[in-house]
């Protein structure tokens, strides 16, 4: 499942992407982001941050550079 919106109250949305597995730790990492508005509106962000996850554009996510760099060299 790469993405859910999942209500957090009343027109509050939580949309969660997975974004793969932390090679360091093993551990599931996701993207996170509330939308305040209608649940279509969610879906919306949903979209774009699938869109731009698999384009490989920036996602933020609380990866450090360090672990970024290691993942890149390791691809070498």
């Amino acid at each position: 499942m790469p993405g859910q919106i999942i209500a957090r109250g009343k027109r509050v949305w939580l949309v969660r992407v997975f974004l793969g597995r932390d090679p360091a730790t093993g551990k599931r990492a996701y993207l996170n982001n509330t939308v305040h508005g209608s649940k279509k509106d969610a879906e919306g962000d949903l979209g774009e941050a699938l869109r731009e996850r698999d384009l490989g554009g920036t996602v933020h996510s609380k990866a450090t550079v360090n672990t970024l760099l290691q993942g890149l060299l390791l691809d070498y």
